[in-house]
């Protein structure tokens, strides 16, 4: 299994420069002028993405290119080594020929394993992967039924064939966090405390689409500055399921005080 860890610093050096001045005894003999060099411009690694194809006659790989087969409609969830395990890392791409079905990028736990025909997130895989999906919404693990599931939360822009989405994960920070984005612009809803190690991922069933990987570079500095609205999920959590359990037992507890209270006052 291939794993990818970076660790960079950057520090301008320090140049300290000595001028002679007036030798007049209201006058200092020496006078020292302290300047810090301006910092670089951030550094980037770029990564060589190796995409791991379930069944390369439905998708295979040319130069950074995903491309779906001509022939047929076959789900195809790809993972991206290396796997990540430090540091700051963008992943982005574009999607081409999308005119229909589903489509989303995300990451993985280095245990989900997709077999050919398979969605991102079916067998079990749901809880190892966080997608962010073309209609705007991330989702986790699944609750409820196809057409029903309430573990989709929307509030991210959606997005097309031919626009960049991204996602920027930060080993680094405590807890570890992931955000995307769409054509750069970060987007409100994230995920934090992600796994210790991670796989990026996509996932194409139409035919002739592709997927083109535009960015996979490592960074010195994170490139989240927050944006209106934002919100935090965490990862291994039933999303909206615990949001509803945390109200019902906040109003279950308030409707026991209130009969307590009742009953003594007799």
């Amino acid at each position: 299994m291939a794993q990818f860890s970076a660790k960079l610093f950057h520090d301008g050096p320090l140049n300290v420069n000595i001028e002679k001045i007036d030798n007049s005894p209201s006058s200092p003999q020496l006078k020292k002028t302290h300047s810090r060099s301006p910092p670089a411009p951030t550094q980037l690694i770029k990564i060589p993405p190796s995409p791991i194809i379930p069944l390369l006659t439905d998708t295979h790989w040319e130069v950074n290119k995903l491309i779906h087969a001509s022939d047929n409609e076959n789900l195809s969830t790809c993972l991206f080594d290396p796997v990540i395990t430090e540091g700051i890392v963008r992943f982005e791409g574009i999607f081409e020929n999308k005119n229909k079905w589903y489509f989303c990028i995300g990451i993985a736990d280095p245990t989900a394993v997709y077999s050919p025909g398979t969605w991102p997130q079916t067998h079990e895989n749901d809880k190892k992967s966080v997608r962010h999906e073309f209609w705007g919404s991330i989702s986790h693990i699944e609750q409820g039924r196809i057409g029903q599931r309430n573990d989709m939360i929307e509030g991210n822009s959606s997005f097309k064939s031919g626009q960049r989405v991204g996602c920027e994960i930060n080993m680094s920070s405590n807890p570890r966090k992931a955000h995307f984005f769409v054509d750069g612009v970060e987007q409100p809803l994230s995920v934090f405390n992600i796994p210790p190690a991670v796989r990026f991922m996509a996932f194409l069933e139409e035919a002739n689409c592709s997927f083109t990987v535009t960015r996979f570079e490592s960074l010195t500095s994170s490139s989240v500055h927050g944006v209106p609205g934002s919100k935090q999920f965490e990862w291994g959590k039933q999303w909206k399921k615990d949001q509803e359990n945390a109200f019902e037992e906040e109003l279950f507890g308030r409707q026991k005080d209130d009969l307590i209270n009742f009953v003594e006052g007799f």
